[in-house]
């Protein structure tokens, strides 16, 4: 078995991205100093919309909690590496997310941003001049605006 390039013609480039793999995604396939190029079709994970309330909304709200509290288990040995370029956050247009998904990110979020906060805080509370408290929520701004950038 091998990969066979797959040219990023003009034809479709408005449906998909240009992309590479490499040694690190199938290392027993592609050798240590070589690459492919492909191009990146998006997958999705849907769900259909059902009424609040139903069994069949609790059963989904059941597995989107089972699956987002353990995706970072997906991203170890022995698991695909491509596993590391799931979005939860992604959004599609026109589409609308499932509520007890967006429920679950915007909970996860807030969580994050806490930790965020406190660290921030905390390393703020150790330097050695104390800036003003306006000041201090502004680099804290800029410090999520730096962070989101690297993201």
């Amino acid at each position: 078995m091998r990969f066979v390039s797959v040219p990023y013609e003009k034809s479709i480039q408005e449906s998909y991205l240009p992309a590479s793999i490499g040694n690190g995604d199938y290392p027993t396939l592609i050798g240590k100093e070589e690459s492919v190029d492909t191009i990146a079709a998006s997958t999705i994970l849907i769900s259909y919309n059902w009424q609040k309330g139903t069994v069949r909304y609790e059963r989904t709200a059941k597995f989107v909690d089972a699956f987002f509290s353990k995706i970072s288990e997906f991203y170890k040995p022995p698991r695909n590496p491509l596993w590391k370029s799931v979005n939860l956050a992604a959004t599609i247009p026109g589409w609308t997310r499932f509520p007890a998904a967006e429920e679950w990110l915007r909970n996860w979020l807030a969580i994050q941003a806490k930790g965020e906060e406190a660290d921030f805080k905390q390393f703020m509370s150790e330097q050695a001049t104390k800036p003003s408290t306006e000041r201090t929520e502004r680099l804290f701004q800029k410090f999520q605006t730096w962070k989101s950038k690297r993201n």
